[in-house]
């Protein structure tokens, strides 16, 4: 059995544009990747950093990957959800959320994914949710 090595090229943020929500400082989105027998499996997750506990709130997902491309082109666009999803978390700092996995079956190769999370976040002693969003990039080399 071949073993493939997953390396993590680098990390590209991008900004979004004007009048959107930007990504809250004490909080991180990442990509953990998984590369097993010809399936990258991909979970996006989310990092709380602050210093008192936070509460989230999440009205379409945790964090998702939204689009993935190889040098050919897209090979993975998400599309619209239709359902009702709708969850509060108490997070306190170093703790982590996942969104969802996706798993694609992939030959060796560079990949870029790119990820997004949209979310509430108050502390304590705020008396309502301010909005916030990240979008990153990520490129992956699969090896054999």
């Amino acid at each position: 059995m071949k073993a493939a090595a997953v390396v993590l090229m680098f990390l590209v943020i991008s900004f979004r544009s004007c009048g959107e929500a930007e990504g809250h400082t004490e909080v991180e989105l990442w990509l953990d990747p998984l590369y097993a027998e010809g399936t990258l499996y991909m979970t996006p997750v989310i990092t709380y950093e602050g210093s008192a506990e936070a509460e989230f709130e999440f009205n379409q997902t945790i964090a998702t990957i939204t689009k993935v491309e190889d040098e050919d082109g897209i090979i993975f666009l998400k599309e619209d959800s239709d359902g009702e999803f709708h969850v509060k978390e108490v997070l306190d700092s170093g703790e982590e959320l996942e969104g969802d996995t996706l798993a694609l079956e992939l030959l060796p190769g560079i990949y870029e994914v790119h990820i997004e999370a949209e979310y509430g976040l108050k502390t304590a002693g705020e008396p309502a949710f301010e909005e916030y969003g990240h979008q990153m990039q990520q490129k992956i080399d699969i090896r054999d």
